[in-house]
């Protein structure tokens, strides 16, 4: 019974942390879109499908943790990296 608990509590965790961080993504590539693409001549593209085109591109980059490095590590770098690049993004935008 604690097995399973355990194994409840990991898929919970697990799903606390991917899905903001998911939602998070998809705002900021939304955001990126509307600045640099939407003014070629594309569509702009929702949150939504800015988290599908997120989650996609993720699943084929192969890009995985480091075993080394502790968890919250992971998880603020995680978080802080889309942050810092709609900064960036932000910045290049108001020179533009």
């Amino acid at each position: 019974m604690e097995t399973l608990i355990v194994i409840v509590g990991g898929i919970v965790g697990t799903a606390a942390i991917i899905v903001p961080l998911a939602m998070l993504r998809g705002f900021v590539l939304s955001t990126m879109w509307a600045w640099f693409v939407v003014p070629l001549g594309l569509p702009a593209i929702g949150i939504a499908l800015a988290i599908g085109l997120s989650l996609t591109v993720g699943l084929f980059s192969g890009l995985s943790p480091k075993r080394d490095e502790k968890p919250w590590v992971q998880i603020a770098a995680g978080f802080v990296a889309p942050l810092l690049t709609l900064f960036c993004g932000w910045l290049v935008h108001m020179c533009l």
